[in-house]
């Protein structure tokens, strides 16, 4: 197979559901060719480049079949007002790389690790400058946001933007609607509180929607979030082939984060037998993280997932509300315990710490004694002839310490005896001069008398 053959038209390495995948794109290429027309037809009357986009059924439909790669970048910038908010704030990424081009937090030292780590393999990065490009979009936003900062799994999706051409600022400002419009406010903070009640809120939706998996899945106590919570946070990114994903992104930002939930779901429904025949809890596991990698067609996997019995923003919001208590109420729980966990920890340090200065303290004991016996202390030497050992070594120090402070002093005192003496040398040494003076003086003015007599 040739190298063109290994990868998608995004550069991607395909995997081989991928290609099972191509092979449906192929059958569906007249469907493809009528939707870009459709697409092609709808930009025309918009006015080409400069899209104001009104949100309506029509438009919907239009962009559940999929926006045409060509498009995308134009259009998710319209769809989310990143371009708007990129017009208003001119200079203002550059500003945040300029203040803080030598700044260095967790933040940034977390982001220097993970960029080797974004797509690895996908040519793009294999550029420094492209890996710069990312480095700088994603320490920006931590600039810009410190409350969030920066978390796993926000590199990929700073990484596919680019890939997909976008502008390092216009990157930025795509992030900036993702993670503060879209998605739910703490969904990427450090605590991902947010992301967690997300969790509870899928399966919730699952007992309601896709009863016998959610069911299936209580039963044998398997946690789900260890697996779906990432397929969220990289808004399936780093799950699914390429195409599928963007696919998902066009609903996303039409839509909003309601379809992360509606896939997920589908993901489930498309997998049912295989899920409810798998009955040892280790497996399940398994299977369930395996469902991405089941998937070949977008068309099939929307289809499922569309299909679902429709559920409102106003539902899942009413299910955040009804977890979010109970989530903080856990979290702050597992906080506690944390808590406790590193005070005995530090207790056990402390006590450890003692017990090793008590041993230290025995040990300098022993090595005492015996320096004292060899010098002739008896064998019989106990605790009180150690005090006392101690005490007579301890005047001694003292004594020894009072006498250097006395010759200390002693040498000082001489010093600034051979001063005084000095400086008394210095002022008969003067006082002589000054008589000498004073005598040439009189003998001056003797000696003008004489002429004058």
């Amino acid at each position: 197979m040739s190298e063109s053959e290994d990868r998608d038209e995004y550069n991607f390495v395909i995997s081989y559901p991928m290609k099972q995948e191509l092979e449906i794109r192929k059958i569906a290429k007249l469907k493809r060719q009528q939707t870009n027309k459709k697409w092609n037809k709808f930009i025309k009357k918009q006015g080409g480049g400069n899209l104001i986009i009104k949100k309506n059924s029509k438009l919907k439909k239009l962009v559940r079949s999929g926006i045409p790669n060509k498009h995308r970048r134009v259009l998710w910038q319209s769809l989310t007002s990143s371009k708007e908010h990129l017009e208003a704030n001119q200079g203002y990424y550059d500003s945040l790389l300029k203040r803080n081009k030598d700044g260095k937090s967790s933040a940034t030292r977390q982001i220097d690790n993970d960029l080797k780590r974004t797509f690895p393999g996908h040519p793009y990065f294999d550029e420094e400058e492209n890996l710069l490009k990312l480095r700088n979009v994603l320490c920006a936003y931590s600039w810009r946001n410190t409350k969030i900062g920066y978390c796993q799994s926000m590199n990929f999706i700073v990484g596919l933007l680019l890939i997909l051409g976008f502008k390092e600022e216009e990157a930025f400002w795509m992030f900036v609607a993702i993670v503060e419009v879209i998605m739910p406010k703490t969904s990427y903070s450090r605590d991902l509180i947010d992301a967690h009640i997300d969790q509870k809120t899928l399966l919730s939706l699952m007992l309601k929607r896709i009863n016998k998996i959610g069911k299936h899945i209580v039963k044998h106590d398997v946690s789900l979030q260890l697996i779906t919570q990432q397929w969220f946070l990289c808004l399936y990114i780093s799950c699914l082939p390429t195409e599928i994903t963007l696919r998902i992104l066009d609903v996303f930002f039409f839509e909003g984060n309601k379809i992360l939930f509606r896939v997920a779901l589908a993901l489930f429904k498309l997998s049912q037998k295989e899920i409810l025949e798998q009955n040892e809890p280790g497996l399940l596991f398994m299977k369930i993280k395996e469902l991405p990698n089941n998937v070949v067609s977008a068309d099939n996997l929307l289809k499922c997932a569309f299909a679902l019995k429709a559920f409102s923003r106003k539902e899942i919001n009413k299910q955040r509300k009804f977890w979010g208590p109970k989530v903080q109420e856990e979290m702050n729980r597992l906080n506690k315990v944390r808590t406790q966990m590193k005070e005995r920890k530090l207790k056990k340090l402390e006590e450890k710490k003692k017990k090793k200065k008590i041993k230290d303290r025995e040990d300098r004991k022993k090595r005492r004694k015996e320096l004292l016996e060899k010098e002739g202390w008896s064998s019989s030497f106990d605790e009180k002839d150690y005090k006392k050992q101690i005490e007579i070594e301890k005047e001694e120090e003292n004594e020894n310490e009072n006498e250097s402070k006395l010759k200390t002093i002693l040498v000082v005192n001489e010093k600034e005896k051979e001063k005084e003496k000095e400086k008394e040398k210095e002022n008969e040494n003067e006082n002589e001069n000054e008589n000498e003076n004073e005598k040439e003086m009189e003998m001056e003015k003797e000696m003008e008398k004489e002429k004058k007599k």
